[in-house]
């Protein structure tokens, strides 16, 4: 699995490498608890790069979903996680 540096900063680069990371997170880790353990720090880093409460970033991931059904928990972590490169991109280019 790679291993994301969390930089103090928000650029292409490590928005690159963060994702990288987060496929790595999404291709090996198999239930639910696994996702939610190998994610916490990625959400913790967002959060503060993004200078938003955890929950207020959550809340922001799950209202872009408009209509999308989750069969479990283990597959909606999974999509959160793949669209937090999506929101900080956003944040780069505006």
């Amino acid at each position: 699995m790679s291993l994301f540096s969390f930089p103090n900063y928000l650029d292409a680069s490590s928005v690159s490498e963060l994702e990288n990371s987060i496929i790595d997170i999404c291709n090996t880790c198999k239930t639910y608890d696994e996702i939610k353990a190998a994610s916490a720090p990625i959400w913790d880093w967002t959060s503060r790069v993004l200078q938003k409460p955890p929950d207020e970033l959550r809340h922001e991931i799950e209202t872009h979903e408009t209509d999308e059904v989750f069969p479990d928990d283990y597959r909606e972590e999974k999509d959160h996680l793949l669209k937090i490169p999506l929101l900080l991109l956003e944040k780069l280019n505006h």
